[in-house]
């Protein structure tokens, strides 16, 4: 595959632990069984029984909480959860502190 300009250097995509449905509608996010705080949906590349599901109308997340709006049953199949890029958080610089 080809891209047009610069070739990308880096990129961070990780790959969630794996989820079995239990007819409930909220998991948490685990990368090797620690919870994951930081992404939003925007991050995420979600597959259940071979679908990739919408952002912010098939789930939602909420710090390492993931909530599908319907409950996954236990004959579905989350495929996968990528995450694609690492969140970090962001600090203010007061007023006249950088000459």
């Amino acid at each position: 595959m080809s891209t047009l300009g610069k070739s990308p250097q880096f990129g961070i995509y990780q790959r969630m632990d794996a989820i079995t449905g239990t007819s409930d509608s909220s998991y948490t996010l685990n990368i090797n069984s620690i919870p994951q705080p930081n992404f939003i949906a925007e991050q995420l590349v979600v597959s259940v029984n071979g679908v990739i599901q919408a952002p912010n109308s098939a789930y939602t997340v909420n710090g390492s909480t993931i909530t599908f709006s319907e409950a996954i049953d236990s004959t579905d199949a989350i495929d996968f959860i990528t995450a694609m890029g690492h969140a970090h958080s962001t600090s203010t610089v007061s007023d006249n502190v950088i000459t």
